[in-house]
């Protein structure tokens, strides 16, 4: 692991990161009580600027040191899924919504990554802004499993503060259009570019089904097994699957602070 992205090196850069947005929160509202055009309006807003690039440079830090985890495994070719992840804590900007991490290159039947995360009894927290983690239990989503050539490989990691995250990644014999497809784990919209160039979002509405057994039997559905040094894709029957039947919330969950609450299942209207 590197020491970049030791627990203290990644407290320090969240420190710095939230130390800067509050001093840019203070200036801009005390610009905001000052004439327009004035000294201490000038004055206010250089402070305010300063900060807010301040809390950039941080952020940008977070995302250069993040850790590359093999998280998945391509069921056609065996390659690994490797994609930057924060397995620390939910108050990390890999979680927020928003974020747009860099991930390594994927093989080319890579199609999108949704996940859950179990709290394994101990109280959700996060960072100032809401993290959509997902569902407590791994799931998956029939719309993207029903397209030709689909299958889904559910893993697991277990995070520094004793979560444990369930990755969903999706994989294509003959990857589809990205319209197909859908926002990827954490994100609540779904931002793409089509055959034709054009740049779409939209806001995922696809039905989740927890019900895993038939999804394994139908070959559909993969998970890997790891040797306390690799992934493997398991050989075992689908009855096998440590997955199945796991106890927790199946309902997409948001976690800010030390506040957590649910929204409804994703349905299509």
């Amino acid at each position: 692991m590197p020491e970049t992205m030791s627990p203290e090196a990644r407290a320090a850069v969240l420190q710095r990161r939230a130390s800067a947005l509050a001093h840019y929160q203070r200036a801009m509202v005390a610009m905001s009580k000052t004439l327009l055009y004035s000294d201490e309006s000038r004055v206010a807003l250089d402070e305010a600027n300063e900060q807010f690039d301040l809390a950039q440079t941080a952020e940008a830090e977070y995302f250069t040191n993040l850790l590359e985890i093999p998280i998945s495994i391509c069921p056609f070719d065996g390659q690994p899924l490797v994609r930057f992840f924060d397995p620390y804590g939910l108050d990390g900007p890999w979680w927020r919504s928003s974020a747009t991490p860099q991930d390594p290159l994927a093989c080319r039947h890579f199609c999108t990554l949704v996940g859950a995360v179990s709290f394994e009894g101990q109280p959700p927290r996060g960072g100032e802004f809401e993290a959509h983690v997902g569902p407590q239990v791994p799931f998956v989503i029939p719309r993207l499993l029903e397209q030709l050539g689909m299958i889904a490989v559910l893993s697991r990691i277990r995070m520094a503060n004793g979560y444990l995250a369930y990755p969903i990644a999706y994989f294509a014999e003959r990857r589809p259009p990205p319209q197909a497809l859908t926002a990827s784990w954490a994100r609540t919209n779904y931002l793409y570019e089509t055959q034709l160039g054009e740049i779409r979002w939209r806001i995922p509405v696809d039905p989740w089904d927890f019900d895993l057994g038939p999804w394994l039997e139908s070959g559909k559905l993969r998970w890997c097994v790891s040797d306390g040094q690799n992934l493997n894709l398991s050989a075992e029957q689908s009855s096998a699957c440590p997955y199945v039947g796991l106890p927790g919330e199946r309902r997409p969950m948001v976690v800010k602070g030390e506040r957590y609450w649910f929204d409804p299942l994703p349905k299509v209207k």
